[in-house]
């Protein structure tokens, strides 16, 4: 099987993904395929291979191996996906990725899709969003047009007290 790895090594250098794969599947080496895809930013392809034929763990240490690396390099919309494709605890991660990078409505929109028990604790069930509202119309008198009647929904960013993620 060693030419079949060769030969998908040489399709890849040649820019012939498709072929690539084929070869690498045929040397049973499906995560080199994966890799492949995902080294040409091919995200859709590198999932299509990884759901295809890559063991549940295998799958779940590519999707957070790449979601670390979307993380560092601040691509946080595909490092949320791959968190999320890992599943389990990793939407946990995704969560607390917002909450570092101070992107508080990413975040409250995760807790609120995937970990709704959490919704109180971070506050927008307990009313975060209507205090914040009111001590902004409080602290600029500003209401109305100018002011938090013309949000379609107030923006979270600088509130610090969050819940525990």
């Amino acid at each position: 099987m060693p030419y079949f790895r060769r030969i998908a090594q040489h399709y890849e250098t040649t820019g012939a993904l498709d072929e690539a794969e084929r070869y690498y599947i045929r040397a049973d080496m499906a995560r080199d395929a994966v890799e492949m895809y995902s080294r040409a930013g091919k995200w859709e392809a590198a999932q299509r291979v990884a759901r295809g034929y890559l063991t549940e763990n295998e799958m779940r240490q590519f999707y957070r191996a790449k979601a670390a690396e979307f993380e560092q390099a601040g691509k946080f919309r595909e490092a949320e996906k791959a968190y999320v494709a890992a599943g389990g605890d990793e939407v946990d991660k995704a969560i607390a990725m917002y909450k570092r990078a101070k992107m508080y409505d990413q975040m409250i929109r995760l807790v609120t899709n995937y970990r709704k028990e959490k919704v109180a604790e971070v506050g927008v069930a307990g009313g975060v969003v209507p205090v914040f509202v009111r001590n902004y119309e409080a602290f600029t008198g500003m209401r109305g047009r100018r002011g938090t009647e013309s949000w379609g929904r107030p923006s979270l960013r600088g509130f610090t007290t969050l819940g525990q993620f």
